[in-house]
C-alpha cells in the first residue's frame, strides 16, 4: 500500500536526476526511507496508546504503598511485554515492505516464514501456553510478588512473576519455580481480608453459653493489645457448636483480619482461650477410653472337664520341675 501512493508523493523530475536509472535509484531510496519514518512513527504511536492502556488496566484506589508499588510493577512488566510485541509486529511489517521495495520477491519468503511458524507453533505449545497464562495472570491481577497464595501444588510466598513462570517460596524455605501454564488454580490469601477461624473442645458436662463468654472475652482482648493484636480488625464472634464429637463438643469462633495475618491471630487466639478456660476451670478434652474387664466365665469341655481363666501367677513345680496340674483345668 506504501509503495502504491510513494511514486505519486515522491516524483523527482528527470532534469534533476540525469537519467532515468538515476531517477529510480532515487526513489527507492526515498521510498525505504519513507517507510522506515513511518516505522518509527506507527511505533510511537503503538508506545503512547500503550502505556495509556496499561495506565487504565492498573489504576486503583487507596494511596497505599504496597499497592502501589503493586501496580507499579504490574504496570512496567505489562508495557514491557505489550511494547515488545508492538516493536516486533512493526519491524516484521516494515522488513517486508523494504524487501519488497529491493526486489524481493515476498510469496515465497512469506510461505516460507508461515511454514517455519507453524512448525514452531507446534513444538514451543507449553511455551506458548506459558506465556498466554503469564500474560492474563498479570492482566487479571491474579496475584503478585509478596502474596500468600495456594497453587494446588505449594502454598507459599510468591517471590517473582514473569510471562513463563511463578516464583513461590514455601514455609520450609524451599523455593519453587512453577510455569504459569501448570497453575490451573491460585488461592490468593493476601486479597482485600481474611479471617483467623479456630475450634475450640470443651467437655460435655460444660455449659456451652459459659463457655462461649470466655472464649469471646478472651478473643476480644486482642483488640486493645497494641503489639499481638496489630493484624486484627474486628471483634471476635463465637458461631456456634461446630461438631458433637467423641470425646467433647467443638465449638468454632471467627476474628476478622488484615491479608496474611490470619495465622500470627489463629496462634495468638489459642494461646489465650487456653489460658482463659484453665483459670476459668473449663476442661479442655482430650481423647479417654474406659475398658471394661469381665472375668470369663467356667465352660463344659468335651471331655467332661470344666475350665477356668488360666491364672497369670505360675502354678508350684513339682519334683520332677512339672507343675503338679494343668494351669486352668479342674478334673
Amino acid at each position: 500500500m506504501v509503495a502504491a501512493f510513494l511514486p505519486a508523493v515522491v516524483a523527482v523530475p528527470d532534469p534533476l536526476v540525469g537519467s532515468e536509472a538515476a531517477a529510480g535509484v532515487v526513489q527507492v531510496m526515498l521510498r525505504i526511507a519513507l517507510i522506515v519514518v513511518m516505522a518509527v512513527i506507527a511505533r510511537r504511536l503503538a508506545g503512547m496508546g500503550i502505556r495509556r492502556l496499561v495506565t487504565r488496566a492498573t489504576a486503583g484506589d487507596g494511596d497505599d504503598d504496597a499497592l502501589s508499588q503493586r501496580r507499579a510493577l504490574r504496570a512496567s512488566t505489562l508495557g514491557a511485554v505489550l511494547g515488545s510485541a508492538a516493536t516486533v509486529t512493526v519491524v516484521i511489517l516494515a522488513a517486508l515492505l523494504l524487501l519488497g521495495e529491493l526486489g524481493v520477491q515476498l510469496g515465497p519468503l512469506i510461505a516460507a516464514i508461515g511454514i517455519v511458524g507453524l512448525a514452531l507453533g507446534f513444538g514451543a505449545q507449553r511455551l506458548v501456553q506459558d506465556l498466554l497464562s503469564g500474560l492474563f495472570i498479570l492482566l487479571e491481577d491474579q496475584f503478585g510478588v509478596g502474596d500468600v497464595v495456594d497453587t494446588g501444588e505449594v502454598i507459599g510466598t510468591v517471590e517473582g512473576v514473569t510471562l513463563r513462570l511463578t516464583r513461590v517460596r514455601d514455609v520450609g524455605g524451599t523455593l519453587w519455580h512453577l510455569p504459569n501454564g501448570d497453575i490451573r488454580r491460585a488461592g490468593n490469601f493476601s486479597h482485600g481480608w481474611a479471617r483467623a477461624v479456630v475450634d475450640v473442645d470443651i467437655a460435655y458436662d460444660t455449659d456451652v453459653g459459659r463457655a462461649t463468654a470466655v472464649i469471646e472475652a478472651a478473643a476480644n482482648q486482642l483488640l486493645y493489645d497494641d503489639a499481638r493484636g496489630q493484624g486484627v480488625t474486628g471483634a471476635a464472634e463465637v458461631w456456634g457448636v461446630q461438631d458433637l464429637g467423641a470425646d467433647g463438643v467443638r465449638l468454632r469462633m471467627a476474628m476478622p483480619t488484615a491479608p496474611a495475618n490470619q495465622w500470627a491471630v489463629e496462634r495468638e487466639l489459642r494461646a489465650r482461650i487456653k489460658a482463659a478456660m484453665d483459670a476459668e476451670g473449663l476442661e479442655i478434652p482430650f481423647p479417654q477410653r474406659t475398658v471394661w474387664v469381665r472375668p470369663q466365665e467356667p465352660e463344659d469341655g468335651q471331655d467332661g472337664t470344666r475350665w477356668r481363666p488360666t491364672s497369670l501367677h505360675p502354678q508350684p513345680a513339682g519334683p520332677a520341675g512339672r507343675a503338679d496340674r494343668p494351669a486352668g483345668r479342674v478334673t
